[in-house]
């Protein structure tokens, strides 16, 4: 009772690794529709040009906050 190991656990290997992530592929390839993916493609364009646009809207305000404090101090 007091000596005994836990039971190891068994990793995956490469090629069940590999095999999951082509069945995973495979399934959603079938399961989709074309209009399904040009939404994706949509939304993700759409995503990636606000999240861009929200960075430099961000950096912006940033830097105007810093020049503002930057000439308090200054002064």
């Amino acid at each position: 009772m007091g000596g005994e190991s836990p039971p190891k656990l068994k990793t995956m290997t490469i090629d069940s690794k590999v095999s999951f992530f082509a069945g995973y592929i495979f399934t959603a390839v079938t399961s989709i529709n074309l209009l399904g993916f040009v939404n994706a493609a949509i939304i993700g364009l759409i995503g990636g040009f606000f999240g861009l646009l929200g960075k430099e809207v961000y950096y912006y305000v940033k830097n105007e906050i810093k020049d503002k404090l930057n000439d308090k101090s200054e002064t």
